[in-house]
Formats: C-alpha cells, sequence, structure tokens
C-alpha cells in the first residue's frame, strides 16, 4: 500500500513521518522503475574479483556462511570456542589451520556465562582477546536482531559472528523449506555487510558416518543456503570417555561441502583436557572394521565405472545406485581421494569447474 492511501487511513502520527514515508516511496518506486542492466560475457570475463579468503585455511570463508553441526557429545561449542581464539589472536586452529585476525562476537543463547567461562579458561584464552559475548540476550534471527548485529560489529571492529546454536534462535519449523530459506536470507544480510558467520546446528538423532550432509537435521536448504559445511561425530561410544578432566576425546571433522574450493577430506580431531587446560591435535582419520570393508568396495568400484570415460562425482555416485549399491556419496569421494594419492586416478576441471575423474594406465601396478 502506498503512503498516500495508508496516510488517508490515519496510519501516520504526525506530518514529518507521514512526509518522510513518501521521500522514501517515490524513491523506492523511482528504483524499481530502472530496467535492468545485463552484463555481456566479454565484460564478465574481463572483470577482476577479490580473491578468495578464509578466516580459517581451507574450510572457514572469510565474507561466508559455515554451519557447523554434530550430536550432542561432539563438542561443537568447544571447538567453536576453539575457533574464536585462534581467530581473535591470529593462531592456529587444531595447530595446524592457518587463521586471518578478526574481532569475534558470540552469541550464545545456548550455553549461560558459566558454561562458557569455564571453556574458554581451559583454553587459556588472554583476556585482552577482542571476543565479545552476547549470553542469553534474547537474540532471535529476525530482522530487528540482524540490526543490532551490525550496528555493534561495526563499532567494535567485529569480522566473525558464532551463534550457538540454531535451534535457540530460530522460533522455525525446521523441515519447512520456506521458513529456513527465509532465515538463511536473513543471515545473508550479515555475509554481505560483510561477516563471517559460522552456525552450530545439529545432527539428526540418528548419527552418521557414511555422509555427514544427510545427517543434518531440518531442511536440506540449510546445506543449500552456506558456504560450507562441517559435520562432527565422536569416535567414542562411552559417555566417560569425555566427562571430567584429564580425558580425551577424538572426534571426526568431515568437511562435506565448500563453496569455493575443494572439501578437506575427513581428518580426526584429538580433544586432550587436563587440569584445566584443553588442548587440540589434527591426525589422520583410519577407516576401520565394515567401513574399511566398504571403502575397498568403493574403490573397486569407482576403477569399473571409470573405465574407458571420464565422469564426475555425481555421475559415480548416479551409477552405484542404479546397480544398487549401498555406497554412499561421502565414502565414493573418500574411495576417489585415496584412488588419487595412489595413482590410480586423476582430475580435471570440467562443466562449472567441477571435477571430472580418470583412470591414469596403471600397468604393474597393484591396488
Amino acid at each position: 500500500m502506498d503512503p498516500i492511501s495508508e496516510g488517508d487511513n490515519g496510519v501516520w502520527g504526525n506530518a514529518h513521518e507521514y512526509d518522510k514515508a513518501v521521500v522514501a516511496w517515490l524513491k523506492q518506486e523511482k528504483e524499481d522503475a530502472k530496467p535492468i542492466q545485463g552484463m555481456p560475457l566479454k565484460e564478465l570475463l574481463s572483470a577482476e574479483f577479490p580473491l578468495i579468503r578464509f578466516l580459517v585455511d581451507g574450510w572457514l570463508p572469510a565474507e561466508g556462511i559455515t554451519l557447523l553441526t554434530g550430536n550432542a557429545g561432539t563438542f561443537k561449542t568447544f571447538i567453536a570456542c576453539h575457533v574464536a581464539v585462534q581467530v581473535a589472536c591470529h593462531g592456529a586452529v587444531f595447530d595446524e589451520f592457518k587463521t586471518e585476525k578478526a574481532g569475534v562476537l558470540y552469541i550464545d543463547e545456548d550455553n549461560g556465562g558459566r558454561r562458557l567461562k569455564e571453556v574458554f579458561t581451559q583454553l587459556r584464552a588472554p583476556e585482552e582477546l577482542p571476543i565479545h559475548f552476547w549470553v542469553k540476550k534474547g537474540f532471535t534471527i529476525t530482522d530487528k536482531w540482524i540490526e543490532k548485529v551490525l550496528t555493534y560489529t561495526k563499532e567494535h571492529k567485529i569480522g566473525l559472528v558464532i551463534i550457538d546454536s540454531f535451534f535457540r534462535v530460530a522460533d522455525v519449523n525446521e523441515n519447512d523449506a520456506q521458513a529456513i530459506g527465509g532465515i538463511m536470507k536473513k543471515l545473508l544480510q550479515l555475509r554481505d555487510a560483510p561477516l563471517t558467520v559460522l552456525l552450530i546446528h545439529h545432527n539428526r538423532k540418528t548419527g552418521f558416518m557414511q555422509d555427514a550432509a544427510s545427517d543434518i537435521r531440518g531442511s536440506s536448504v540449510f546445506r543449500d543456503g552456506v558456504d560450507s559445511h562441517v559435520g562432527l561425530q565422536r569416535l567414542e561410544t562411552n559417555p566417560e570417555d569425555f566427562e571430567g578432566f584429564g580425558k580425551e576425546v577424538s572426534v571426526v571433522f568431515h568437511h562435506s561441502k565448500s563453496r569455493d574450493g575443494a572439501e578437506l577430506g575427513p581428518f580426526v580431531v584429538r580433544i586432550k583436557r587436563g587440569g584445566d587446560i584443553a588442548t587440540f591435535t589434527r591426525e589422520p582419520f583410519v577407516v576401520g572394521g565394515k567401513m574399511k570393508e566398504k571403502l575397498r568396495l568403493a574403490k573397486e568400484f569407482v576403477l569399473r565405472a571409470l573405465q574407458g570415460k571420464d565422469l564426475g562425482l555425481l555421475a559415480i555416485a548416479t551409477e552405484a545406485t542404479r546397480q544398487k549399491l549401498n555406497l554412499s556419496a561421502s565414502i565414493l569421494k573418500n574411495a576417489l581421494r585415496n584412488l588419487e594419492d595412489d595413482g590410480f586416478v586423476g582430475h580435471r576441471n570440467g562443466k562449472s569447474n567441477k571435477y571430472l575423474y580418470y583412470l591414469i594406465k596403471t600397468e604393474g601396478k597393484g591396488m
């Protein structure tokens, strides 16, 4: 409805408010009347764009939205706090991934101040680090609160916003694609500010090992709407393994999506807590038992599928489904990485920069 008809209905309280609404409306009408200007291919190809940056090398894109998911007990908050400390001090996440220094805003609606104090004490976070907290402020992903975040981050020179966790800050049905799409659209305002967003969310209770992406709780729009996704899974099954100090926990880090660049292969993060100190180390992910056998079957299938043709991961996974093989995209991706490391498979860029995999001549070599 235009401001004139609203004014006739007595919506506007005073003349000044009405005049401002008219000016804003006329400005928007003028903007809407402008024709859309297209970009010729020549102009696109000659355009220069900023280099892709990562706040945490390889998996936390700067000016992007990253989704960090896992079941209860996968140390999502602990790892997010570790990321906050390392980004704020220009350190290295898991003592390996380099960071770009930035101020941090940690929005917590899940843990409370006491719990966060314990975690940052164990992380030995220097008190002068540029980390700010909104603890139990009633934050929700709404236009009003997004505007408050934009104002606060600008005033305090903050580059990373951590939101813990989604189900506490979004009063929507997680399975409703339209509702989740609306929420992600609001978060894009932060990305476009530009800010880096790390959003913590839960997995379905079934757990996962073969395909981290499919276990994100709620609509598939979650994964579609973010720039990067990391799924966490605990290796230990005994709750006593992570209760108290002096214990070690192994968490598998699955990087299932990267809009800018290749996903990292799965690896293990070993978290050791002794006394009031917590340390993180990265270790290789060694597949064992049934998963090791499944990986062997996946490698054999990939070698058969690539006979005489180059295929992308989607085509390989589609063929596996057609043959009614229980091989997920994740296990096939691991098989391809293994085969590339061993010199059996190579890749080249196909359409939309998607990888196409091909066989390398392997005379005299055994898998």
